[in-house]
């Protein structure tokens, strides 16, 4: 006798079948996906590697612009001759060490003062004169020799020469300021 064992395995087929194309498929959507990740991967490099060379710009920028102000700090601050920062309504917004000594006041004495309180009346209202003109366009710059009030009361004898600050777009921002002793030729 034989005995002869019959299976239907089209089921099994069917689902093996359905497996290797689900296999298949996951196989491809990997191989996608792993090739979206490089790509991806590559450009977010890309973008990291310029944005390290921003930062490397902004840090030299930083330091350049950092050694400038310290020049400039040195000089307004070293200056043989009085410097102001002047409000175009005639304000002193800050001064330097040499113009404090100049007429004995202490910067906070001087800033917010009027720099017209400290010429001396007799020498006339040519300074304001002067300022309207600057702020007309009229001038570029204007020097005049003045007398102005220590704080002492002793009246001294400076050059005083004005130009205009103007802000990046072009319109006038503040007045620069240099006052120079001349005491001793007068």
């Amino acid at each position: 006798y034989f005995i002869v064992v019959i299976e239907d395995i089209t089921q099994r087929k069917a689902i093996q079948k359905a497996l290797q194309q689900a296999e298949s498929a996951l196989r491809e959507a990997n191989e996608g996906l792993e090739n979206r990740v490089k790509h991806r991967t590559l450009q977010l490099k890309r973008i990291n590697e310029r944005l390290i060379q921003e930062i490397e710009h902004h840090k030299h920028t930083q330091k350049a612009l950092q050694k400038s102000e310290e020049r400039f700090r040195a000089i307004f601050e070293q200056a043989a001759v009085g410097i102001a920062q002047v409000s175009l309504e005639g304000l002193i917004i800050t001064a330097n060490p040499k113009l404090c000594q100049l007429l004995g006041y202490g910067i906070d004495e001087l800033s917010g003062k009027y720099l017209t309180e400290l010429i001396a009346p007799e020498t006339g209202t040519d300074y304001e004169q002067e300022v309207r003109e600057l702020l007309q366009n009229n001038l570029g710059t204007f020097s005049l020799e003045q007398r102005y009030h220590h704080k002492t009361g002793v009246l001294v004898w400076v050059n005083v020469t004005v130009s205009l600050a103007r802000n990046p777009q072009g319109k006038p921002d503040y007045l620069i300021t240099i006052i120079e002793d001349i005491s001793k030729r007068k």
